[in-house]
């Protein structure tokens, strides 16, 4: 009898264990502040849990249509231990708070162009390490992050990978060069190393091919982020941004990778490699001294430095921009809006940069910086009548928005009123044809379970909102 009980037992547990939902693919919490999971898609009231970061999890189910939103916004549903719910895509695409690994559809292979890469246990800095990997290692991709990220100033997506000795884990893929398996040892041979710098093309008709001395980068190639854009890599003067310098035949070949900015998409625009005998490469300190003794014409030499103190020292005067701000009819000239670059942009706005938006004032031969960095959109206009030019900032994402109000006060740009909606929370500012500020907070009222919004005007005058 009791043999019966057990085998009862065995069976039905052996059953249920059948039944429990096979994952998808895996993925890993990565925010600081962890991520929360829900009953139900969009449900916000009814929280399962928080996973905190570093927390592995399933993915039962993808691209789950958002019920009040539809195909604006999809959900996973996620299983961890014994908890299942669902998270919003927004979570990694947005917030980045989630990577998630979709196992790879290529065949690729990777090298380790480094002299030591670190085998982790998860796709963190602050995950334990499995092994180290010497540089030319061979190692088989089997997923991609679902987000590119900055990593020691590799600007790449961490990979779930295998070595040919079984060991299993993740690296960065900015330390590695990936190729279809069947090229990998070719790749090898080649001793392909990672290197950071700058090739400017110096002669006509430079070719980029996929591999050193291979065929042409069209198209038609395909990159990570769908196919290859070759438009986007530099004409004649003009610079690409080095990743890797590679031998073959007695040639010397460098990897250009030119990223066009974009806020949801990977950007990654072309990539191929050139043949050292078209142009010079820089390394970073030279690129930066050879920056700042061509900057761009709309640059004078008082601005360069106080943009370098404001930006830092891998700031590129060839691709900064200055443009005029009047700040008032008596007082047309000395203010200029600046986008001052760091890294590298072509005319295509492609590269591999960052931005930053600031107010200079040129004075008797000086230049100061008379604004914090200002994002987003520019909207220049007087909103007191008195003649000088207040500024509005704002920037739309998918899901939320922020709206700031700089005002001229004694010299110098400061915020007067700034505010950020998310999913449906917080604040908005609009402005309309009389110069009226509408603020309208968004505020969801737990005891009622309702909805409701709380609609403010103001009048500027002269750094300061006048509630009316």
């Amino acid at each position: 009898m009791i043999k019966k009980i057990i085998l009862l037992t065995c069976i039905l547990m052996f059953s249920f264990n059948c039944k429990k939902k096979a994952g998808l693919y895996k993925g890993f919490v990565v925010g600081i502040t962890g991520v929360a999971i829900y009953k139900a898609p969009a449900d916000l009231k009814n929280k399962v849990a928080v996973l905190l970061r570093g927390t592995e999890f399933e993915v039962l189910q993808e691209k789950i249509k958002d019920p009040a939103l539809g195909e604006k916004r999809y959900w996973y549903e996620v299983r961890t231990n014994d908890k299942t719910g669902f998270l919003s895509y927004d979570e990694a695409l947005i917030n980045r708070s989630i990577s998630v690994f979709e196992a790879s559809k290529e065949n690729l292979a990777g090298i380790v162009t480094v002299p030591v890469l670190n085998l982790r246990e998860k796709p963190s800095l602050e995950s334990g390490i499995l092994a180290k990997l010497p540089q030319f290692s061979l190692v088989n991709v089997l997923a991609k992050g679902s987000f590119m990220e900055y990593v020691k100033e590799k600007h790449d997506r961490w990979l779930e990978i295998s070595t040919p000795e079984g060991k299993r884990g993740f690296i960065f893929a900015g330390f590695v060069n990936l190729y279809p398996a069947v090229e990998a040892q070719a790749a090898i041979e080649r001793k392909e190393i990672s290197l950071n710098g700058y090739f400017q093309i110096t002669r006509p008709g430079a070719k980029f091919t996929v591999s050193p001395d291979g065929d042409a980068v069209t198209s038609d190639t395909e990159g990570q982020c769908g196919n290859m854009h070759p438009d986007f890599f530099p004409a004649e003067k003009e610079f690409g941004v080095v990743t890797s310098k590679s031998y073959l035949n007695g040639k010397t070949f460098y990897k250009i990778e030119m990223v066009e900015y974009q806020e949801f998409d990977c950007g990654l625009a072309a990539s191929g490699w050139v043949n050292s005998e078209y142009g010079k490469f820089y390394d970073p300190s030279e690129f930066s001294e050879y920056s700042l003794s061509n900057p761009s014409a709309t640059l004078e030499r008082s601005d360069i430095s106080a943009l370098k103190s404001a930006v830092g020292n891998d700031f590129n005067a060839i691709s900064s921009s200055a443009e005029a701000l009047n700040v008032s009819a008596q007082n047309s000239q000395g203010f200029y809006i600046v986008t001052a670059i760091k890294g590298y942009k072509n005319s295509r706005n492609a590269g591999n940069y960052s931005q930053q938006q600031f107010i200079l004032k040129r004075e008797n031969g000086t230049s100061s910086i008379v604004s914090s960095p200002i994002p987003g959109e520019l909207k220049i206009t007087d909103l007191d009548g008195d003649g000088i030019k207040e500024v509005l900032a704002t920037v739309s994402m998918r899901s939320s928005d922020s709206t700031t109000i700089l005002g001229f006060v004694d010299g110098k740009y400061i915020t007067v009123k700034s505010v950020s909606s998310e999913e449906g929370n917080g604040s908005h500012l609009a402005l309309d044809s009389n110069n009226i500020i509408t603020e309208t907070s968004y505020l969801y009222d737990e005891a009622k379970q309702e909805s409701k919004d709380i609609v403010l005007k103001y009048k500027y005058n002269k750094g300061k909102l006048i509630k009316l």
